[in-house]
C-alpha cells in the first residue's frame, strides 16, 4: 500500500508457508504421490493468500488464480493478490510469469538470508541450474523461475523477509539490502558507478 501511494502499480503473489515447503521436501523423499504434495502446497498457498488479502485495505476482494485475471484487476486500478502455487508451478515461477506479462520489476522475499549484491541474469541462471542438479541444495528459486527471469531480462530484487519494511527505500535506491539481478549492461553500469 505504501508503494501504491507512491504511484507504483503493485501485484502481490503469495506462496505456501515455509513449514509446508519443509514437509513437501520430506514427502518427496518418502515418495508420497506428487498430486497429494501439490494439493497440500496449493492449500497452503491459498490460505496464505487469503490472510494477506485480509491485511490489505486497498486489495481486490478475491484472490486471483490466473495471470490474465491478475493483469485485468491491476489495469482497473485495484491491488490484486494472486495465488502462488498452482498447476505444479512454484510461487516464484508464477510471480516471474506475472512480472514478464507486466514488463515489471519482480521482488521475491525469502526466509533465507540474502546478501547485498548485484548479479547479471546469466550468472544467476547458472547458479540456479547448478543448485537444481545437486541433491538437497536449497536455492532461492527453481530452474524454471531462473529461466523466465533470464529470457525476459526481468529486473529482480531478492530480499530477506526481515527487510520488508525497507522495500520502498530499496526500490528508490535509498537503501542497499538484497541482491539485484539485472541485465549485463545494468550490472556493468552499477559496478562502474
Amino acid at each position: 500500500e505504501e508503494l501504491r501511494s507512491n504511484n507504483m502499480n503493485v501485484a502481490v503473489v503469495v506462496g505456501e508457508s515455509p513449514d509446508i515447503r519443509t514437509a513437501s521436501r520430506a514427502a518427496h523423499q518418502l515418495s508420497l504421490h506428487p498430486q497429494e504434495i501439490s494439493q497440500a502446497m496449493r492449500a497452503s498457498s491459498g490460505l496464505n493468500a487469503s490472510l494477506v488479502l485480509r491485511t490489505l485495505s486497498q486489495a481486490h476482494p478475491q484472490v486471483c488464480e490466473e495471470v490474465n485475471e491478475t493483469l485485468s484487476i491491476l489495469q482497473n486500478g485495484s491491488l490484486p493478490v494472486m495465488l502462488g502455487s498452482k498447476d505444479a508451478l512454484s510461487m516464484e515461477a508464477r510471480a516471474a510469469m506475472l512480472a514478464e506479462s507486466m514488463n515489471a520489476k519482480l521482488v521475491l522475499f525469502s526466509d533465507m538470508d540474502i546478501p547485498s549484491n548485484t548479479l547479471h541474469h546469466g550468472r544467476f541462471s547458472k547458479m540456479a541450474s547448478e543448485a537444481a542438479f545437486k541433491t538437497n541444495q536449497l536455492f532461492i528459486v527453481d530452474a524454471l523461475t531462473a529461466l523466465i527471469l533470464s529470457r525476459s531480462k526481468i529486473e529482480t530484487l531478492l530480499l530477506s523477509d526481515k527487510h520488508v519494511s525497507k522495500l520502498a527505500a530499496i526500490l528508490n535506491k535509498q537503501s542497499n539490502e538484497g541482491t539485484w539481478i539485472a541485465s549485463q549492461k545494468n550490472v556493468d553500469e552499477k559496478e562502474s558507478a
